[in-house]
């Protein structure tokens, strides 16, 4: 079955079909990540027939709460990204109040409708930690729907994620999030052939 992965890179693992079994390779993927800070999102592409991988260097959690009607609303998704690939990323826009301006501000103004913030970047011992709160407000003072508002935090998260996954890329061999990357595609690779796809 190993003719079903195409491509495999630092951060990407592209494979033929549909992985049914996600709980199972995010189980692998847990277990090889340990608690280091690296995320992985599953991307299927129903017109190629395509399911894309994408491994980036930061650690995310989401947060949700019901809506009115008892819908789940995600509300707050936190990145911890990893100290070097961070420290470039912010070195490169010209310091964390440039990054702001730079890179989320235009897709803030171009994809959110303004109806999400993202209010300071900290610096942490091992890493940089940054979050994104939706708020129920659209650009023009319209009232974001729950599915809006879900929908641009997942678009938002994916940004991100690709945005520190490129980073990661390019990233020399011996520094640790490559090092970790490295190691983490060639076995979700693995895993991804092991996995029932339809």
């Amino acid at each position: 079955m190993a003719d079903l992965v195409l491509f495999v890179s630092r951060t990407v693992v592209k494979v033929k079909g549909k992985i049914i079994n996600q709980k199972g390779l995010r189980e692998v993927f847990d277990e090889a990540c340990d608690g280091r800070l690296a995320s992985m999102h599953l991307d299927y592409d129903k017109k190629d027939d395509l399911t894309r991988i994408l491994l980036s260097p930061c650690r995310v959690t989401e947060e949700s709460t019901q809506d009115d009607q008892g819908k789940q609303l995600d509300c707050r998704t936190v990145f911890m990204v990893d100290k070097s690939v961070m420290h470039d990323t912010i070195k490169d826009c010209g310091g964390k109040d440039a990054f702001i301006q730079k890179v989320w501000m235009p897709y803030k103004k171009a994809r959110t409708e303004d109806n999400i913030i993202l209010p300071a970047v900290l610096e942490r011992a091992d890493w940089y930690e940054f979050e994104l709160l939706s708020c129920n407000l659209r650009r023009g003072s319209k009232k974001a729907t729950t599915a809006f508002r879900n929908r641009t935090m997942e678009a938002a998260k994916v940004f991100f994620l690709e945005l520190f996954a490129e980073k990661a890329e390019d990233a020399k061999k011996s520094k640790p999030p490559a090092r970790l990357l490295d190691d983490l595609s060639m076995i979700i690779g693995e895993a991804a052939c092991d996995s029932e796809k339809s």
